[in-house]
């Protein structure tokens, strides 16, 4: 059922920042009612605020007391909702539920002991041992550069959240993910790839040749995390720590190419082509990024001089890739692909640099406190936040900008495999309007687009972004932003619909491709990877589950489910305590 009052599914915790929306409301005042002994009793009134195409906005945000309420516009009657600083708890679990049934080769995965002749070395034909790990999505593959992200964001989900129903589940989650990854490594520090063929059930081939660099990059964050959280099993916490500074050596060997980054085989269809990953290439703003989480995993994993000059280097590098300017120019803050670049860091297949970007840098905050040049990364952080924000704001449902220049339309990306049509960054911005402008050292000047995205990937990127940049910065303003994102993945959306299996209601049909059989089941806890969406309900090609939207949303609910007055200190000393260690 569709409901016209529009809002987050789930609910709100207790100080988070409340809204409804409407389309064409049948009164321009609204009444919240709270449910108590089976009675309905008015708690909170207040007046509708018009937004861009008929879209009404209600804030209730005053509405601080826990309980089961509702909101009464006219006729109109909202579903249900809580407000509870656990509200976020049934969904959490179920999230976590989502990696242990994509398990692959486990028992307690969905499809058992799957894939247990992973995998043969395509350039030589040995069989080496590369089961485990996870299927990333309504398909087979273990893909390097998606899976490791949704696993990053279980890690920072996990260093936040100790919940009473754990009983040992999480850390066995973590255990199971840095096992496989601690496989990937190579005893040079090169990370296989894979391009999941063949596809179906076979043993699949791994290249020696190496992973994008965006995956090597997130490898070592996620060895090196699991070494600090695992930290009670000093031998397995070790060969983590020593695979992560392995990986290391290799990618910042001064013989790495400077090469865009290219698929060794040719690649089955339905699989990321290789210009997915066009902005991991060496010393790219997207490679920045990889170094400088990685770097703050390794400091806070095992200390160290070393560490803490490489995050000021890089963090300061990373200062210098925002394209410059204030308000007048609407791109202002944002990122660009490379050094002077008239290309923006942004759009297309975002696997190059999700959960990195200018959270990286926020990262780097956290970690060195006392920097002196801390106030130079926040600054970039800030200028970053106001641009995201207000794209945000001129967007009635909230949704996250997506930024192109002229020279990024013309970038191809998709998935050109055999049968599949060539496609392009400038597809998806056709009718985009401008938004202002890049510039580079020469003077060459180029306008630049924006769309505005529902994919909940994006949006828990943003969401984790902006809850950051009022932390650091104390601009409190940003947090309506932030959990506006959140609410559009979980209903409050345009079609009243949430994005994550079992978890509110209107999802739509789970994928099926034919490419192997049995299909993959539903999922309680997988995020659909598109978002909200005018789907045929009975056509399952329209979208599927994806293992980095499940991981960056874990991480977003568990940032956003803090109480604002509580997040820093309680984030700050994530590593040190939550999981009893002292650092």
């Amino acid at each position: 059922m569709v409901s016209s009052i529009l809002l987050n599914h789930v609910g709100f915790p207790c100080l988070a920042p409340k809204r409804f929306l409407i389309k064409n409301p049948p009164a321009e005042s609204f009444r919240v009612e709270r449910l108590l002994n089976t009675r309905l009793t008015p708690v909170d009134e207040g007046t509708l605020r018009p937004l861009d195409g008929g879209v009404w906005e209600g804030d209730f945000s005053d509405l601080t007391d826990e309980g089961d309420y509702q909101i009464v516009v006219g006729e109109a009657y909202s579903r249900n909702f809580v407000v509870y600083d656990r509200v976020y708890d049934m969904a959490e679990r179920l999230m976590l539920g989502y990696f242990t049934m994509q398990r692959c080769g486990s028992p307690l995965g969905w499809a058992g002991l799957c894939h247990q002749e992973d995998g043969y070395v395509g350039e030589t034909g040995e069989r080496v041992d590369l089961t485990g790990g996870y299927h990333q999505s309504a398909d087979l593959r273990k893909s390097l550069g998606g899976v490791p992200i949704g696993v990053i964001g279980l890690l920072h989900w996990a260093a936040m959240r100790k919940p009473l129903w754990d009983q040992g589940a999480v850390k066995d989650e973590i255990r199971w993910a840095c096992d496989h990854y601690l496989r990937m490594v190579q005893p040079n520090g090169c990370v296989y790839n894979t391009l999941n063929a063949p596809l179906g059930w076979d043993g699949r081939l791994f290249y020696a040749e190496g992973a994008p660099a965006s995956a090597q990059w997130n490898v070592i964050v996620i060895l090196a995390m699991g070494a600090r959280l695992l930290a009670d099993d000093a031998a397995f916490s070790a060969r983590l720590l020593a695979a992560a500074r392995r990986a290391w050596r290799w990618i910042d060997r001064p013989e790495r190419s400077d090469a865009p980054y290219r698929h060794p085989d040719v690649l089955p269809r339905g699989m990321d082509a290789d210009n997915f990953y066009y902005a991991s290439f060496r010393d790219s703003t997207a490679d920045l990024c990889g170094r400088l989480s990685a770097a703050v995993a390794l400091l806070r994993a095992e200390g160290g001089e070393a560490w803490e000059k490489e995050i000021v280097e890089t963090a300061n590098r990373l200062c210098g890739r925002q394209v410059p300017g204030g308000p007048d120019n609407p791109v202002a803050g944002a990122l660009r692909l490379a050094e002077d670049d008239l290309r923006l860091l942004g759009p297309g297949g975002s696997y190059g640099w999700a959960g990195a970007g200018i959270l990286s840098l926020c990262e780097a905050c956290d970690a060195l406190p006392l920097a002196a040049d801390k106030g130079r990364w926040v600054e970039t952080i800030v200028r970053f936040a106001d641009m995201r924000a207000r794209f945000s704001l001129k967007n009635p449902w909230r949704l996250t900008p997506v930024l192109a220049s002229e020279s990024n339309l013309t970038q191809p990306t998709g998935h050109p495999a055999p049968g599949r049509k060539p496609a392009f960054i400038g597809d998806s911005f056709r009718d985009a309007p401008e938004c202002g402008c890049i510039e580079n050292a020469a003077g060459k000047r180029e306008k630049c687009y924006v769309r505005y995205s529902g994919a909940p990937l994006l949006l828990a990127e943003s969401a984790l972004v902006l809850r950051r940049a009022a932390r650091l910065s104390g601009k409190r303003e940003y947090l309506p932003v932030a959990q506006a994102q959140l609410d559009a993945v979980l209903g409050g959306n345009e079609y009243d619909m949430s994005s994550v299996e079992a978890v509110g209601f209107n999802q739509p049909c789970p994928a099926v491709f034919g490419q192997f059989f049995p299909s993959t089941p539903q999922i309680p806890g997988g995020v659909y990877h598109t978002g909200a969406g005018p789907v045929n309900p009975f056509n399952g090609r329209s979208g599927e589950y994806d293992m980095p939207a499940v991981g960056l949303l874990m991480w977003a609910v568990a940032e956003l489910g803090q109480r604002p007055e509580y997040a820093y200190d309680l984030y700050h000393a994530q590593y040190d305590d939550v999981w009893g260690k002292k650092g």
